[in-house]
């Protein structure tokens, strides 16, 4: 990703009145609370240590997009929601790098229920950085070995209380892990996010058979149109990461984030945290704020983006350093639970 601050201009899109209609319903309610006498039993459901060794460490390895390890790791994670029964399904397709060799690259999808006619998108990268003329090991610890992790441990967690729910036809989860988010040299338009860019380009061109349509409607949805959010994780793992709300369509979202956390502090769940220095912030300085990430080619097509970055970047970004060394066990079991509540909350499991 790539990281600039300042003011910047949003171009203004005329859009024909069937698109924006689609569009309509990517608007947020307050989402219900749960009680706390709930709140304790879901912050539980994380045996950390067993995440660690049998979620964390199989994708704690080099993992360059159009490698082995690159495809361990992507069976890997397939296997996780395979096994949970989730609808898994690749984005396969062959792009040329600025070394001139051509790679093949493979995004994830993994869906709780693929007839549901709107879903919510959680996603990560699972690729690693590559770094040329080395033999030194990058392992991409927070970036973004534990996003991965952490959405692997939130299907595997909720997936059984989604079921007792009943799985609703109205709006699901699916989660989506890009290949190919790293730049091979220099981070520009061409090398970078690679599978972001592609993915949003095929959803965008391909009819969703599911979403309702407008009889009167010139213009069919496709999958773009029922995508009510995309939430981005990325460089997450480190202690004391500051997040901001840096879009404002999705910051109810972000307040709700904000609500788990004080929800989970108020009930003695947070290990290792000190209120003064929260996960989530408010500034309002915080819209000022762009960082190039696989979130852009979504929002650039007018999707809803919650984006879950540290500002700034954590101290090993793009570093060796980024190993398990740079990882703070308290933090990633906090940022699980809070993000288990806010699922719930979303989802009104």
């Amino acid at each position: 990703m790539c990281f600039k601050t300042g003011l910047f201009m949003i171009a203004i899109l005329v859009v024909i009145v069937e698109c924006s209609k689609l569009r309509e319903r990517r608007t947020f309610r307050k989402l219900r609370t749960l009680p706390q006498s709930s709140i304790i039993p879901l912050s539980g459901l994380t045996e950390y240590d067993t995440f660690y060794r049998d979620i964390l460490r199989p994708i704690m390895k080099v993992r360059v997009s159009g490698t082995e390890n690159h495809s361990q790791v992507r069976k890997f994670i397939k296997k996780q929601f395979e096994d949970l029964k989730w609808y898994v399904t690749e984005d396969v397709f062959d792009a040329v790098t600025p070394y001139g060799n051509s790679v093949t690259f493979k995004n994830i999808i993994a869906t709780l229920n693929p007839t549901a006619q709107t879903r919510h998108v959680m996603s990560a990268h699972y690729d690693s950085k590559f770094f040329n003329n080395t033999d030194k090991e990058f392992l991409g610890a927070i970036d973004s070995a534990v996003p991965c992790a952490m959405l692997i441990e939130l299907a595997r967690t909720l997936t059984p209380l989604f079921r007792k729910k009943g799985l609703s036809n109205v709006v699901t989860l699916q989660m989506v892990f890009f290949d190919g988010e790293e730049a091979f040299k220099e981070w520009s338009k061409t090398d970078s996010l690679y599978g972001s860019r592609h993915l949003a380009w095929q959803w965008e061109n391909t009819q969703d058979d599911f979403m309702p349509q407008d009889a009167t409607a010139s213009v069919l949805p496709n999958l773009l149109d029922s995508v009510n959010s995309l939430i981005l994780l990325d460089l997450l793992g480190s202690a004391a990461p500051k997040i901001y709300d840096m879009h404002p369509p999705t910051t109810v979202l972000f307040q709700e984030l904000r609500k788990a956390e004080d929800i989970l502090n108020a009930a003695g769940q947070l290990e290792d945290y000190n209120h003064f220095q929260r996960y989530f912030q408010y500034s309002e300085n915080s819209m000022q704020i762009y960082v190039e990430d696989d979130h852009i080619p979504f929002m650039e097509r007018d999707v809803p983006i919650l984006h879950l970055i540290p500002v700034p970047f954590p101290e090993c970004w793009h570093k060796f350093c980024d190993n398990y060394g740079a990882l703070h066990n308290a933090t990633i079991h906090n940022l699980i639970k809070i993000m288990r509540v806010f699922t719930v909350h979303l989802f009104s499991l």
